[in-house]
């Protein structure tokens, strides 16, 4: 696989028409899944006359009624401390992940099973092997390791890659400064600013970051990745490539790389 550009060739180079009728095929069974075991869905699939019977092709998407923020919110709150809308109970969950509560109001939380982690750790790897990481690399994720889900799928995706990873915990920039150094990291993974926070610390310690190992930074968590003269200064301060990702905390990972 090392020499291939893709994390999963037989899926990633399928025809559209095919590739569309699997996605189909898995959104009428994430339908049917959801109806099955989330009383919220269940209940407002009913009251909008929603069946997954109906999804007949892509364009039906617009049939299946979507769950706001808001709206999980006040289920949690209802129902505190997880509302009606996870498809698990406790008894089928390994672990809680959070949103950021960036709004203000408190994070929504989310119940996540063994099989949700899998599937978030795999879709992790598609970007991590598309923006060029392989398992000679040695990863440093600069992130807090916290309830918010931020990194964490990422740091299980470099796991699944064969990648070597040094956790970046909370401590201070400066000692992240150091670490990067220090164990060679080749990949750095943070948000935008904090990019540009660490070359900034790294600046006033007399380290120049551009003559580092580090070769590629995946970028997260706010648009500033994909802002072309960010992204041009964050690439220059580091001498590296610079990679973007977006995806939503309430579905537990990535949507998007470049």
């Amino acid at each position: 696989m090392a020499g291939s550009p893709y994390w999963n060739p037989k899926t990633e180079t399928l025809p559209r028409e095919r590739l569309e009728a699997l996605q189909l095929v898995k959104l009428r069974r994430h339908c049917e899944w959801a109806a099955a075991r989330s009383p919220w869905y269940r209940r407002r699939f009913a009251e909008e006359g929603f069946e997954p019977g109906q999804l007949k092709s892509l364009a039906d998407l617009r049939r299946v009624p979507m769950l706001t923020r808001e709206e999980w919110m006040a289920s949690q709150e209802v129902r505190p401390p997880y509302g009606e809308v996870p498809t698990v109970g406790g008894e089928g969950a390994i672990r809680v992940h959070t949103t950021s509560g960036t709004t203000g109001r408190g994070p929504l939380r989310a119940l996540d099973s063994r099989k949700d982690w899998a599937w978030i750790a795999e879709m992790w790897s598609y970007a991590v092997w598309g923006c060029g990481v392989r398992p000679t690399d040695t990863a440093y994720i600069a992130f807090g390791y916290g309830s918010f889900i931020g990194f964490w799928g990422l740091h299980y995706a470099m796991e699944k890659v064969g990648v070597l990873n040094v956790p970046g915990g909370a401590q201070p920039t400066g000692a992240r400064v150091a670490q990067i150094l220090d164990f060679g990291a080749t990949v750095v993974a943070s948000t935008p600013t904090y990019a540009l926070r660490l070359a900034q610390e790294a600046d006033a310690r007399g380290r120049d970051l551009r003559a580092s190992a580090v070769q590629r930074l995946i970028l997260s968590g706010e648009p500033a990745g994909s802002i072309p003269q960010t992204k041009a200064l964050i690439e220059e301060q580091w001498g590296a490539r610079a990679f973007d990702t977006a995806g939503m905390t309430e579905i537990g990972t990535i949507m998007v790389f470049e």
